[in-house]
C-alpha cells in the first residue's frame, strides 16, 4: 500500500513535486506518481500558492493516523509492514482467531498466512495464544490506521456500485453495508435474504455482504444481528431464521464475526425462552412473531 517513497514524501509535506523528487532522489514524473498515489488514497491534496502548486499533508483522520504511527514507531520498517495484503490480515486481528479462520475471511492459504504472521511477529505487532492469533495492544495504532484506511477504500468500492452505501461493519477485506438500491452481482444478507428462507421481512434497506467466500446461511444469522446487536428487532429476526433452520456451522462461523457470546444467548433463549438480555424480546412477543411467519 504504502512504499518508502510514499512514506518519506509524506513526512517531507507540504512540499511542490519539484522539491520532493530532488529529496527523494527520483525524477520528477515519479515524484508526481508518488504524489498522485497519496493524494489518491486520502493522504494528500493540491492546493495552489500564486503559481506554485503545494503538495500538502490531507486533513483526514487517515492521515493524521499515518503521521501518528511514523512518529510513534520511527525504527519500524513502515513501508514492509503496510503492504495492502499485511493490512488485510492486520485489520483482521482485533480478535482472537486461529489460522485457519484468518484465511477464510481474507480469502488466502494456510501457508500465506503462517508466512505474514512470522514476518509481523518478528517486530511484535501480532501475539498468539494457544491456536490464536491478535495483535499487540503496544501496536494498537498500527491497527487503528489499517482499519481507517480499509474502510476508506470499502466506501470508494461501495461508492462504485451505488451512492448512498452505509458500511455497518467491516473485518479486514469483508463488510457489510446497506443501501437503498437493489445490487447485483454481490452477495445479498441479513434480513434481505430471508424471502430465500419463505421469511419475506419488509425493510426500508436493502443489505449485502463483500466477501471473497460464499455466505451460509449462519452467515446470514449472523449479519442481521450485526445490523444492530442491541436491537431486538433484529435480534428477534435472527432468532427467527435461527429456529427454522438450525445451521449446524452457526457456533463456528460467530467466531469469525466475534459474536460466539451473543450466539450462546439466542440459543439459549430458544431453549429456555427466558430472555437475559435487554436485546432479546419479551416470550410473548416472540412467540407472536414465529406464529406469524410459519416459524411455530
Amino acid at each position: 500500500m504504502i512504499s518508502k517513497n510514499e512514506i518519506h514524501a509524506f513526512q517531507l509535506l507540504p512540499a511542490t513535486v519539484t522539491s520532493l523528487a530532488k529529496k527523494l532522489n527520483v525524477s520528477p514524473a515519479a515524484a508526481s506518481k508518488i504524489t498522485e498515489k497519496l493524494i489518491r488514497n486520502n493522504l494528500a491534496t493540491k492546493h495552489r500558492n500564486g503559481k506554485t502548486m503545494l503538495i500538502e499533508k490531507e486533513k483526514t483522520t487517515l492521515a493524521q493516523k499515518l503521521e501518528e504511527i511514523i512518529t510513534i514507531f520511527p525504527r519500524l520498517p513502515l513501508e514492509k509492514i503496510l503492504t495492502h495484503t499485511n493490512l488485510t490480515l492486520i485489520a483482521s486481528m482485533n480478535y482472537p482467531l486461529t489460522v485457519e479462520e484468518l484465511g477464510k475471511t481474507i480469502g488466502v492459504t494456510r501457508q500465506w498466512i503462517h508466512k505474514t504472521i512470522n514476518q509481523l511477529s518478528s517486530y511484535g505487532i501480532i501475539l498468539k495464544t494457544d491456536d490464536n492469533y491478535t495483535i499487540n495492544p503496544i501496536h494498537k495504532k498500527i491497527y487503528d490506521f489499517t482499519t481507517t484506511y480499509l474502510e476508506f477504500q470499502h466506501y470508494r468500492n461501495a461508492s462504485m456500485r451505488t451512492n448512498d452505501a452505509v458500511i455497518l461493519w467491516q473485518h479486514g477485506n469483508e463488510f457489510l453495508f446497506k443501501t437503498k438500491q437493489n445490487l447485483t452481482n454481490i452477495q445479498k444478507t441479513a434480513v434481505t435474504a430471508f424471502s430465500d428462507y419463505d421469511l419475506p421481512l419488509v425493510s426500508n434497506s436493502n443489505y449485502y455482504y463483500t466477501t471473497k467466500r460464499p455466505l451460509t446461511t449462519a452467515d446470514v444469522i449472523l449479519h442481521t444481528i450485526l445490523i444492530d446487536p442491541t436491537s431486538k428487532t433484529y435480534n428477534a429476526y435472527a432468532l427467527l431464521l435461527l429456529e427454522k433452520t438450525m445451521p449446524t456451522d452457526l457456533v463456528k462461523k460467530a467466531r469469525l464475526y466475534n459474536l460466539t457470546t451473543h450466539i450462546q444467548i439466542l440459543l439459549t433463549y430458544l431453549r429456555t425462552h427466558t430472555p437475559t438480555t435487554k436485546y432479546l424480546p419479551a416470550c410473548k412477543d416472540y412467540e407472536t412473531l414465529a406464529k406469524q411467519y410459519g416459524v411455530r
